[in-house]
């Protein structure tokens, strides 16, 4: 009887170890989902940037054309 007790607490203790283990999973998850959105839209606003800066290029050249 003890035997069962004791196989039943261990069983609920491994139970909530692998759901802390899961949930410290999820937020690891999360944090690098965050930090590649992250990256990827300061890369976006670089390439806009770039590309704003291109455009400037452009008129001015073809202002001095005229």
């Amino acid at each position: 009887m003890i035997y069962y007790f004791q196989l039943k607490f261990q069983t609920i203790f491994l139970m909530q170890q692998r759901s802390l283990q899961i949930t410290q999973l999820k937020m690891k998850l999360l944090k690098l989902t965050i930090q590649l959105k992250i990256h990827i839209s300061l890369q976006n606003q670089e390439r806009l940037h770039s590309m704003k800066k291109s455009c400037v290029r452009h008129w001015e050249k073809d202002l001095e054309m005229q």
